[in-house]
């Protein structure tokens, strides 16, 4: 009886291990790979350990080759292979770099204005032909014209000196024509005025300026080579006789009118530092000058 107890015990063993066998082969048919994968990944660290074989092989392959590698490696291939598609039928365009001179059929002709000035309208672009007369730029008329009325009034003065000197000459009245009348007033009376007085007898020159300020008292200056200290304004304006005088250097004496126009009235402060003369007649003149 003891020694069939281990044969027993052996058979049970055997029979134990072959409803085992059995088991798994009917649990493995019952679920398929892609269900015990999911199975696997789902189970916890508890439930490892409680799984068959054939799952945790599944969980294992599935941890070592994860998704997000496998689509990049798809993207990837994806990518080469449009690359290498585009390379095969896609045309690219071959620049080459080179020095290269113009040179003209006919003399170059250099294109400028006399005088410089502000431009206001471009009508040409490059590139572009032109045609003989063709306006191309257009410049600010405005300091242009101011060069042209002060040669304008110059030579107003002039025709109008050369009238009443040719009537002085002559014994003639002085009788300019209508359209110096018209132009120039103000000039047509100053010189009516000198052939009245009889100043030209006493004066080797007599001068008419349109504007008295400085500028003009210089040009008259220059134009008869009187040097500033030999020169002396007298005068019954501060503004426009006094003023201008004795900022470029000479000398003045102010015999003030009894009535002065607002326009020649000056502020206190503009006389501070400029060194005249006030004198009550022009009799007392006279001892200025023989000084």
């Amino acid at each position: 009886m003891s020694e069939s107890k281990p044969n027993t015990d052996a058979k049970t063993n055997t029979d134990a291990s072959i409803d085992s066998d059995v088991s798994q082969a009917e649990h493995q048919e019952k679920h398929s790979p892609l269900e015990r994968t999911i199975a696997a990944l789902d189970s916890t660290s508890e439930q490892v350990e409680a799984l068959e074989w054939a799952e945790n092989a599944d969980r294992a392959r599935v941890a070592q080759d994860p998704i997000k590698t496998r689509f990049l490696f798809y993207v990837i291939c994806l990518a080469i292979t449009t690359v290498v598609v585009w390379s095969a039928f896609a045309e690219i365009d071959q620049v080459t770099r080179g020095e290269g001179k113009v040179i003209p059929s006919q003399q170059v002709q250099v294109l400028q204005s006399l005088d410089g000035g502000v431009i206001t309208e471009i009508n040409v672009r490059e590139g572009q032909v032109v045609e003989p007369g063709q306006l191309l730029i257009k410049l600010d008329a405005t300091r242009f014209f101011s060069t042209l009325q002060e040669s304008r009034a110059e030579l107003l003065a002039l025709q109008a000196k050369a009238i009443r000197l040719q009537a002085l000459a002559s014994g003639r009245d002085f009788v300019p024509p209508e359209s110096l009348i018209e132009e120039a007033p103000d000039l047509v009376e100053q010189e009516r005025k000198i052939r009245k007085s009889g100043l030209s007898d006493y004066f080797s020159c007599i001068a008419v300026v349109s504007e008295k300020d400085e500028a003009s008292y210089k040009e008259c200056l220059d134009l008869h080579g009187v040097h500033r200290d030999e020169f002396l304004m007298v005068g019954n304006s501060v503004k426009s006789d006094i003023l201008p005088v004795v900022n470029i250097g000479a000398k003045a004496v102010h015999i003030p009118f009894h009535t002065t126009w607002c326009h020649e009235q000056v502020d206190c402060s503009e006389l501070t530092g400029k060194d005249f003369v006030t004198m009550g007649h022009a009799r007392e003149l006279l001892p200025v000058l023989l000084s």
